[in-house]
């Protein structure tokens, strides 16, 4: 199909830290678009990893600021609160229902 050439038809406008991530595969690695993809992406710092534990950050601190209130809790009372909601979401669903 069409998107095994991708690679090659991309390989020539790569630049910076994609074109690193395309000269540090073989040969067959770059001509293979999901694993070129998947190095480029970890070398800028967007693997799927990396941008799951971005994401999750992002959100985590977005949930504190509009759950949390720091000008009138304690620091152990918001610690409490976030270990409390962690084992909570760790949960098994049919738990969880039982436990709210």
């Amino acid at each position: 199909g069409a998107e095994e050439t991708w690679a090659l038809w991309l390989a020539p406008y790569l630049s910076g830290k994609a074109q690193a991530a395309y000269m540090a595969l073989s040969e067959q690695q770059a001509r293979n678009y999901e694993t070129l993809r998947a190095a480029i992406l970890d070398r800028v710092g967007l693997s799927s990893e990396k941008y799951c534990q971005k994401f999750r950050s992002a959100r985590l601190m977005d949930w504190a600021t509009h759950w949390f209130r720091p000008d009138t809790q304690m620091v152990m009372e918001i610690m409490d609160a976030l270990v409390l909601e962690q084992f909570f979401q760790g949960l098994p669903e049919n738990i969880r229902v039982w436990v709210r």
